[in-house]
């Protein structure tokens, strides 16, 4: 959905980007051109699509049910084609229903940090010599481990510390002689590959590739080999490397320190108070063994969703994955559900003194879908910033002038769970932060006491569909969304049931959600306060 903002604000990391807690690691592969694919994922997109895949289906005269294929392999992998006609090209995608989510206190940051090292290849891919390469990586990880040890001990400085930090250099330098960097890029870039990326949420990690349809076998080998036989090569290399990007992505970005500190106040024990990056001192301490155990847990294929779509025959994919990832054994692996984050009974706030300039940040908690309540909000989401004659735009930036800037987001930082509703606000100058979530919280209080007009409520789904439409008619599109409805809500179907549940939702229903949810007791606000001071 767009949302209206400042030429200031989206010359900084998006909203969207840090709310959602996405990571994108930009790799050396966009740097040779390949096209970097852009993942944006909201609750607002998500219910633009589902009035898209509404409109296209009329047009095509049939439902996503009976143009969408979907086959369960032996093994439990779950495949979802989607055979479109047009250019002879295809989106694949496989998404593993894995995120930070899923770690444990003391290791966050592992599902982004596997995310990298699935780039490194495999015993075939990425290696030169896997028989001579084979024994130095056993003696990284052995240095690795005992030099982890020590500085978790304190002893960091000692002298054994540096012989092994000594040690490793040299070792790492003797395998690079034997890595052939980059050579997945490489090889999906000669075969036509576009779009080659990975991304990790709270809530899953999904790799993505465009390839000519000719080269879908290409794909099968190569990500079959991915899933069976990865290599953890330069381990302690690309755990520096995600410190690094996590000290310039959250550390040096004022709204990404805000969305960190947000969620770690609104959510006391659930883990979606972690960030996807990981805390600095875990990511000191994630261990070979530790990532070599968390890819054995969720990457099997039975925690796996593929999905297809383009210039594809469902029958000849179906054999296909068959033959590649058909012999690969399921983990086995049970979930167990998360203990509930207890109910909020108080008002949390939190201040950052900062050398910035002013922002707002409220969040209330909410249920996730399918609850009732969930589509309501995602309608409160569009009322209040869906495009210039919203009711925060119009009335907070153009009318009153108190803000510059400002947008909402329903289903903050995932949706696997009960989560977020949040407001964001860039005060004008000379309103302070707090002038800011005054004005946010007598606007939510407005639509709790007075309804909206029907009118309202259909021009908001109007401007979603006509949006959508625009946006989202893309292969990768629609592969990206087909796989979040999978893998987060369980079943793609939730993108036909929508958008006619959306269309119920009242006047007097918009209202009774705001007044439940927008309370006081249910509210954690941010501020950032310019260490110069306000105004």
């Amino acid at each position: 959905m767009f949302k209206f903002s400042s030429r200031r604000f989206n010359e900084r990391l998006t909203f969207r980007e840090v709310i959602m807690g996405k990571v994108l690691p930009q790799r050396d592969h966009e740097k040779r051109g390949l096209r970097k694919v852009p993942i944006r994922y909201s609750k607002s997109l998500i219910l633009l699509f589902f009035l898209l895949l509404s409109a296209t289906c009329l047009a095509s005269g049939g439902s996503l049910e009976g143009r969408v294929v979907e086959h369960t392999l032996k093994n439990g992998m779950h495949l979802l084609m989607l055979p479109r006609t047009g250019a002879p090209v295809v989106t694949l995608q496989i998404t593993f229903k894995v995120g930070s989510v899923d770690e444990v206190e003391g290791k966050t940051g592992m599902a982004h940090l596997f995310e990298h090292m699935l780039f490194k290849g495999t015993t075939t891919l990425g290696t030169s010599d896997w028989e001579a390469e084979r024994p130095i990586i056993e003696e990284i990880e052995a240095v690795g481990e005992e030099l982890d040890a020590l500085r978790a001990a304190g002893e960091g400085e000692s002298e054994r510390s540096r012989a092994l930090l000594e040690e490793l250099a040299k070792l790492q330098e003797s395998e690079r002689r034997y890595i052939v960097k980059d050579e997945i890029d490489a090889i999906y870039s000669r075969n036509g590959g576009t779009g080659f990326n990975a991304f990790t949420t709270p809530d899953m990690t999904s790799y993505i590739v465009s390839l000519p349809a000719g080269r879908v076998e290409l794909w099968a080998s190569i990500e079959s080999a991915r899933m069976r036989d990865p290599v953890l090569r330069e381990f302690y290399v690309e755990r520096d490397v995600v410190k690094e990007e996590r000290r310039q992505r959250r550390e040096g970005e004022p709204v990404a320190r805000m969305m960190e500190e947000l969620k770690a106040a609104a959510f006391t024990t659930h883990p979606y108070r972690n960030p996807v990056i990981g805390w600095p001192g875990d990511l000191d301490t994630l261990s070979v063994k530790d990532t070599r155990a968390f890819y054995k847990k969720y990457y099997g294929p039975d925690n796996a969703v593929v999905t297809a779509v383009g210039d594809i025959n469902p029958d000849d994919f179906i054999a296909l994955c068959e033959r590649y990832f058909g012999p690969i054994p399921s983990s086995g692996f049970r979930r167990y559900p998360l203990p509930s984050e207890p109910k909020q009974t108080e008002a949390r706030r939190v201040e950052l003194k900062l050398d910035a300039e002013p922002i707002a940040i409220l969040a209330y908690h909410k249920p996730t879908l399918p609850h009732r309540d969930d589509y309501v909000l995602d309608v409160v989401d569009g009322i209040l910033s869906y495009g210039r004659s919203s009711r925060l735009v119009r009335s907070l930036v153009e009318e009153k002038k108190v803000l510059t800037s400002v947008s909402t987001q329903n289903g903050s930082p995932g949706a696997r769970y009960d989560n977020l509703f949040l407001l964001y606000a860039e005060p004008a100058p000379g309103v302070t932060a707090d002038e800011a979530l005054k004005a946010l919280r007598e606007e939510l209080a407005l639509l709790a006491a007075i309804p909206p007009t029907r009118e309202e409520l259909e021009r908001v789904v109007r401007k979603m569909e006509a949006d959508m439409v625009r946006s989202l008619l893309s292969d990768g599109g629609l592969s990206r969304r087909l796989s979040y409805f999978q893998t987060v809500a369980g079943d793609w179907r939730y993108a036909e049931e929508n958008p006619r549940i959306l269309k119920t939702v009242t006047p007097e229903e918009v209202s009774a959600v705001c007044a439940k949810y927008f309370a006081p007791e249910n509210e954690t606000a941010v501020l950032l306060i310019p260490t110069g001071g306000e105004g």
